[in-house]
This record gives structure tokens, C-alpha cells and sequence, in this order.
């Protein structure tokens, strides 16, 4: 049908990130995606000699659907189980509808329920590979992943049976590690805020901080029967930790000579200048 004239291009594209996988595959990827759902047109008019924009009737939904949109795009781009673990193509659709209309009549102060509705769409495909991640807690794992932290030097992880965030494990010598903390830990609260609700990503962001200010954390000390019913509160103090550091060892071969070990636990941009560095030593 006729286009319809809109007096202005559209914004600059927004950047989302979204943290997708399958439930095949136990990798989680971070993306910083721009996606622009629908074509802008350009036209000439020729009485008034002016340039007008058209924007596509596709194309007009709030920014709080868009963002919804852009999400459930990008994941069905990606996605490696075409089938959505068992939701079928017409199912999947229909959840980005459920969530598209359950935003309509939000406002640009709404972001948290956006971001909540985003994150009940993803839920329904049953895969905890597949997030969504708002600006802050994006910011959280980059700064992870870069390697220079100012926090307590732990890795976490989100047990998928219980849904509680989990000590991984410690970087020896760092605050954690020496208040006592341990790998299986489950934490329940961050400067008394409860985490049962929280991804790993947010319990992360939550223990980051200026270099020598208190952490107050509420633990569950890991035992062969699951966490501990006895809640330790501990108050770690934030330094500059190395994360991941690449560990280096000797032994002797059993037919003699010495073999050199080198252990890389997980990888950041250091991982590389620790790893030249470790063969060295061995």
C-alpha cells in the first residue's frame, strides 16, 4: 500500500546484549548487538524539494516493544536448535508476541520491566545458555573478561537445578580464598541484599568495587548433601585481583626427566601474555 511519511529518521540504532547458546552447547558468548528491524526509505519530494524519511508501518512500535523485538531477533538468528527446545517455530513466534504486547504500555522509565519481560520470553526456551543482559551487567562481565578486577577474586556460576548463584572457584590469595570461602559455596546475600532472584552476572557486578571497601557476604558452605543449613556472614575487603591466572608447575616423568604443567582455568585477554609467561618458568 501507499507509504505513509514520517518527518525524521529514526534514531541511531540501539545496542543490546544478549548472551545466547543452546542447551547442546554449554558455551556462552557475549554480544553487543546493533540491529535495525526495519528499513528506513528515502525519498525525494518533488514540490517542496525536501528530503522525506518513510518509515515502514512494520516499524511502528514503541522502543520498549523494539528492544523486545530486537532480542527475540537476534536469538532466533543465532539459535543453533532450530526447533527452540521442543516450542516449535510457531510457538517461539507466539512468545515474542506475548512479550511484545506485555510492554506496549510501558514508558522510558520502565527499563527493568522491559528487561523482565525479555527475560521471561528466553525463559520459555528452557535453555540457561540463553540470556539477556542489560548495560550494566554487560559492563560487569567485560570487566571480568578483561582481567583487572577490583572485587574479591571469585568465579561464580547460576546452578541450573536450584537457581542459586555458586562459587566456582577462588583465586588463591585473593580475599575470597582467604576469608575462608570455597569452591560450591552458594551466596545468599551481597551486602545484605538477597540473590535468590539474581543471575551470576548481577551477584558479580554486586561484589565489584572501589579497592578497599568492605563486602558483606551471607554464604552457605558446600558439604557432600548439598549447602549447609547454617548461613556464615563474612565481610571480605575489595582488592585488585588477578582473575584466572595461568598456573605453572614441574614434575618428574616416571622414566625420568622433568615434565612442565601449565593450567589455564579459563581464559580473559590476559590469558595470553600469562600463558608466554608460564612457559617460561617451566
Amino acid at each position: 500500500g501507499p507509504r505513509t511519511p514520517w518527518p525524521g529518521a529514526r534514531a541511531a540504532p540501539r545496542s543490546y546484549d544478549i548472551v545466547r547458546g543452546s542447551s547442546a552447547a554449554s558455551l556462552a558468548a557475549v554480544l553487543a548487538v546493533g540491529v535495525v528491524l526495519a528499513p528506513v526509505g528515502f525519498d525525494f519530494h518533488p514540490v517542496a524539494e525536501q528530503r522525506i524519511v518513510y518509515r515502514p508501518a512494520a516499524a511502528a512500535l514503541t522502543e520498549q516493544q523494539l528492544l523486545v523485538n530486537d532480542a527475540w531477533r537476534e536469538v532466533t538468528r543465532q539459535y543453533l536448535d532450530k526447533t527452540y527446545n521442543g516450542l516449535g517455530e510457531e510457538g517461539w513466534k507466539a512468545k515474542r508476541l506475548e512479550a511484545v504486547k506485555s510492554v506496549s504500555n510501558l514508558g522510558p522509565d520502565d527499563s527493568e520491566v522491559v528487561y523482565a519481560a525479555v527475560r521471561g520470553m528466553l525463559k520459555e526456551l528452557g535453555d540457561p545458555y540463553t540470556r539477556f543482559l542489560s548495560p550494566d551487567q554487560y559492563s560487569a562481565i567485560v570487566a571480568v573478561a578483561k582481567g583487572n578486577n577490583a572485587g574479591i577474586g571469585v568465579t561464580l556460576q547460576l546452578d541450573p537445578s536450584s537457581g542459586r548463584v555458586v562459587i566456582l572457584n577462588t583465586v588463591p590469595g585473593g580475599p575470597a580464598a582467604q576469608g575462608g570461602i570455597l569452591s560450591g559455596d552458594v551466596i545468599e546475600e551481597v551486602d545484605f541484599k538477597q540473590t535468590s532472584d539474581a543471575t551470576a552476572d548481577v551477584v558479580a557486578a554486586r561484589c565489584r568495587g572501589e579497592v578497599g571497601t568492605p563486602l558483606n557476604l551471607a554464604v552457605r558452605h558446600g558439604t557432600p548433601d548439598g549447602p549447609s543449613e547454617k548461613l556464615t556472614r563474612l565481610t571480605l575487603t575489595r582488592a585488585v585481583v588477578r582473575v584466572n591466572p595461568v598456573e605453572a608447575s614441574t614434575f618428574a616423568a616416571p622414566r625420568g626427566g622433568t615434565v612442565g604443567l601449565i593450567r589455564v582455568p579459563s581464559f580473559s585477554q590476559e590469558t595470553a601474555g600469562q600463558v608466554a609467561e608460564a612457559m617460561r618458568k617451566v
